[in-house]
């Protein structure tokens, strides 16, 4: 099952970057480095997580650059009047999940340079807590992978707004699992032309 979920993945970053070629021909000068700091939202084991992202994107070439992102989401799952009916049983379950990725970025810039597109395979590793009052906490630790994409509104020559959203995927507790995320905040550039 993994080997053809890692064939998938292989393909549509080969499919992705065949078409690097065509879009270069109308890009300018990319800056070396851009920072990213924002609100995210994300899930795990169905439950609503809110957080932080932190990004870092080192352009290595015209419109390819070398990416890193941490992350951390938080959140609980009320039980209902599950405690009620079940003694002893927390009224709530505690959630908490980091992740650390990295892997290659393409991005796209307009030609009036108002904003940016750009598309990510990163692959790292995640951890996720597990926490309830009454019960042992539960905590795994997986190898991840993100495949994702965002646009950046530049309103200034060093700065941008950004959306982004991404598809993470992890095993916790050997047990597949897709957390779709969205991200929203400020992109800072350092050094070149953007």
């Amino acid at each position: 099952m993994k080997s053809h979920l890692l064939s998938a993945i292989t393909i549509i970053a080969l499919t992705f970057f065949s078409l690097v070629p065509a879009l270069q021909a109308q890009q300018d000068e990319q800056p070396p480095v851009d920072a990213f700091f924002g609100y995210s939202h994300s899930s795990n084991f169905d439950t609503g997580l809110n957080g932080w992202l932190l990004s870092g994107n080192l352009n290595f070439a015209r419109s390819l650059g070398l990416e890193g992102d941490i992350s951390g989401h938080y959140g609980n799952h009320g039980l209902g009047g599950l405690p009620f009916v079940i003694p002893n049983l927390p009224s709530h379950v505690n959630t908490n999940m980091y992740s650390y990725d990295f892997g290659p970025r393409y991005t796209w810039r307009s030609p009036d340079r108002p904003f940016n597109i750009f598309g990510h395979l990163l692959f790292g590793l995640s951890h996720a807590n597990i926490t309830a009052t009454g019960v042992n906490e539960n905590s795994d630790t997986s190898f991840s992978w993100v495949l994702g994409a965002g646009g950046d509104y530049n309103f200034h020559p060093n700065w941008a707004g950004r959306v982004q959203v991404d598809y993470l995927h992890t095993d916790f507790f050997s047990q597949g699992e897709g957390h779709p995320r969205i991200s929203l905040g400020l992109v800072y550039r350092l050094g070149g032309s953007h």
